[in-house]
């Protein structure tokens, strides 16, 4: 069973005077960073995904990103997930998702 860790980084909010443009491009670059490469799992939700930090494994901790339109899954649906579910999700693929959201600076 999994549980929601409370995500406190600043990076994710949007900084005063911040355009939305610039706010996207900046945070286009901290979800490319490679401290989340293999650590991020994402589920479909409303038109695009919900995107999650896996924090710990053992115990399986999950940490919600406000990515794009920062959708957000069911606090049922996390407590439902087993550490095997998340080992699966990261080995669905090695091409970022999030990388074609934005496409600002492109």
């Amino acid at each position: 069973m999994a549980t929601l860790v409370k995500n406190t980084d600043k990076v994710w909010n949007q900084r005063p005077g911040e355009s939305f443009m610039d706010y996207m491009k900046r945070t286009d670059k901290e979800i490319e960073d490679p401290k989340y490469k293999g650590k991020i799992v994402r589920f479909p939700y409303a038109d695009g995904y919900a995107l999650y930090e896996v924090v710990s494994k053992k115990p399986l901790k999950l940490k919600h990103l406000p990515y794009g339109d920062a959708w957000q899954i069911p606090a049922t649906h996390i407590r439902g997930l087993r550490l095997a579910d998340v080992e699966e999700m990261l080995g669905w693929d090695d091409v970022p998702v999030w990388k074609p959201l934005s496409g600002i600076g492109k």
